[in-house]
């Protein structure tokens, strides 16, 4: 149901809240002509080999959304199992272990739905620790895999090694180089154990969809798709990891890509070229966003375009927009949004980057401004993750600009110089 009410869209509108729910994508799911989950829906339905795909996209463009999309597409055709791994972490970092533990959790939870005696004979003991990280005896006893089961302590991992991505620190405990491997090798005994028999039992396939991986820390996310790929493609399951997309810029990507099945990207929504000249139809897809969530009386066209040009495609800066001006209106004791509260609400947001940003760091944006290329420094990849800048376009033709919203701290700086 569209927001009758300011009050009903602040609650609409909420960025850090994807569309999730099958009702939600129903409502309010815009279709995306740049989307890739056309090609991954067809190749999950049609592949026998369990295939397990990567999918990525610029920070906030709505990878997560699509997945949702996508689990809707396939809901007939397997039994889908999608979570973000929020919820397995409170410190932007999961170890093998964790990871592994809540895919099992996930997959038995459709074991007991459909009473499978698997869940009462192998899972119930493990999953009732809830956490994976119960005695290594228990383990070895559900997965009948004890000789390989074995408690070691070793060396804590320096700092250095945890950000090379060499080892995951646990959310419940100290960082360990061995304990895990044979922790691991149980639980993927048990999830495939589990996985099998659900497939025999119900005459489906299971597909796990992992959302957010690219909000983990970026040495974590590596050394999962790295030392521990083949834990994550040994699933007897179809499976799709999302991940950075500021990995694609290593050298040594090649090496995650050549152990997957298939990478995909979900690029921004262009609204404008790389020389500045408008997209009609992207625009009226991002307009689109904004109307199928909210009564036309409530927000003035003028407002709606201003909103669309300011976000620079990014959907997470889109709805903030939103959320950001119904927040205003509240203030003010208005009950609609016009141009004047979008432009408030911008200079709200525009505030706290002018407050944080040095010279140093708009001189960085203005030269990727002009230059439309992404600049491989460590100062360019945190403006990146922080949507200052975005990336547009997919394959040969790609290119990045600054985002809209920030165009007028450019403008200081310029005047600053002359």
């Amino acid at each position: 149901m569209k927001a009758n009410t300011i009050e009903d869209a602040l609650n609409l509108f909420d960025p850090h809240h994807p569309l999730l729910e099958e009702d939600d994508i129903k409502a309010y799911y815009v279709a995306r002509d740049n989307s890739p989950i056309e090609e991954m829906k067809t190749i999950l339905k049609t592949a026998t080999d369990f295939p397990k795909l990567l999918f990525s996209g610029p920070p906030g463009c709505g990878k997560s959304t699509e997945l949702a999309k996508l689990k809707e597409m396939l809901k007939k055709d397997f039994h889908i199992i999608i979570f973000s791994v929020k919820e397995i972490t409170n410190t932007f970092r999961i170890d093998l272990d964790s990871m592994l533990f809540h895919i099992l959790k996930k997959v038995a939870d459709k074991a007991k739905e459909e009473n499978l005696s698997i869940y009462s004979e192998k899972l119930e003991k493990v999953i009732s620790s809830g956490t994976g990280r119960g005695s290594d005896i228990d383990l070895a006893s559900a997965a009948q895999d004890g000789n390989g089961i074995e408690s070691v302590l070793d060396d804590i991992l320096s700092e250095d090694e945890q950000k090379e991505g060499l080892g995951y620190g646990s959310i419940l405990g100290p960082v360990f180089r061995r304990p895990f491997k044979p922790r691991a090798d149980a639980l993927l005994n048990l999830i495939n154990d589990t996985v099998w028999d659900l497939e025999e039992k119900t005459k489906k396939d299971v597909l796990v969809l992992v959302t957010d991986m690219d909000k983990l820390k970026l040495g974590n996310v590596y050394g999962l798709l790295t030392s521990s790929s083949l834990y994550l493609t040994k699933i007897q399951c179809f499976a799709v990891y999302t991940f950075p997309v500021q990995l694609k810029y290593r050298t040594d990507f090649i090496e995650i890509y050549r152990n997957f099945n298939g990478v995909y990207y979900l690029p921004n929504f262009s609204s404008y070229n790389r020389l500045g000249l408008p997209d009609e139809n992207v625009q009226k897809k991002m307009r689109d966003i904004i109307t199928t969530r909210i009564q036309t009386k409530l927000i003035y066209d003028d407002a709606v375009d201003l909103i669309v040009q300011f976000s620079g495609g990014i959907v997470f800066e889109l709805i903030n927009l939103v959320r950001q001006c119904c927040v205003v209106s509240l203030m003010e004791k208005i009950k609609f949004i016009d141009d004047e509260i979008v432009n408030e609400a911008a200079e709200r947001i525009r505030r706290v980057y002018r407050t944080v940003y040095s010279a140093e760091e708009l001189k960085l944006l203005l030269q990727i401004r002009q230059n439309k290329q992404f600049i491989n420094t460590d100062a360019s990849k945190q403006l990146f993750r922080q949507l200052s800048f975005t990336e547009y376009g997919t394959g040969d033709d790609v290119w990045y600009d600054v985002a809209p919203l920030l165009f007028p701290l450019l403008e200081e700086i310029t005047l600053e110089e002359e």
